[in-house]
């Protein structure tokens, strides 16, 4: 557990939960946000994951579809500005899986860089992918801000749902088998 404080907010705390099962190359990782003040706080956004990785040509597979036709692959080219895949619809929704890979070019079943992420949560989701001008892909995955807002009174703590995420670079056969 990584622990956070604010400087100007110095009793709010942020807790980054990481468990590793190194046995699958797998990691789940979720936020607790604590208020040890005295005065409500208002959360809006919080995501259960983000990462920075360094830019490259990927890929972006999203699972979409609706009723009878669920988990379509949809796969979108990561270009500058922001992709992303999200419901709500008040479920995680057939329509779009809070599960999705980043596939890396030239990457095939067989071969090749596969990054995986899934939001473990039913509700309202919201995932993006976003390639900067400064070489960084940056990553994030959580509780769906729209129309989201939630007051954490003090005393109170708010977790994230459990995001997972996986790699392999040896395609997505093997990355299924994580």
């Amino acid at each position: 557990n990584l622990i956070f404080k604010d400087k100007k907010y110095e009793n709010v705390k942020l807790v980054l939960h990481y468990t590793v099962f190194e046995d699958s190359n797998v990691i789940a990782r979720c936020t607790t946000l604590k208020n040890g003040g005295d005065e409500p706080i208002y959360i809006r956004k919080l995501m259960s994951f983000m990462i920075d990785m360094p830019t490259s040509d990927y890929t972006m597979l999203t699972l979409d579809g609706g009723w009878t036709k669920e988990a379509h692959i949809h796969e979108r080219e990561v270009s500058y500005g922001i992709l992303v895949n999200d419901s709500t619809t008040g479920g995680s929704s057939n329509r779009h899986n809070p599960a999705f890979l980043l596939k890396a070019k030239g990457a095939d079943e067989e071969q090749g860089e596969i990054y995986g992420f899934n939001l473990i949560y039913s509700g309202n989701h919201y995932s993006a992918v976003e390639k900067g001008n400064h070489g960084t892909l940056r990553v994030m995955s959580g509780i769906n801000p729209h129309c989201f807002l939630w007051k954490l009174c003090s005393g109170e703590k708010f977790d994230t749902p459990q995001a997972i995420m996986s790699f392999s670079d040896e395609g997505v056969n093997a990355f299924s088998a994580n």
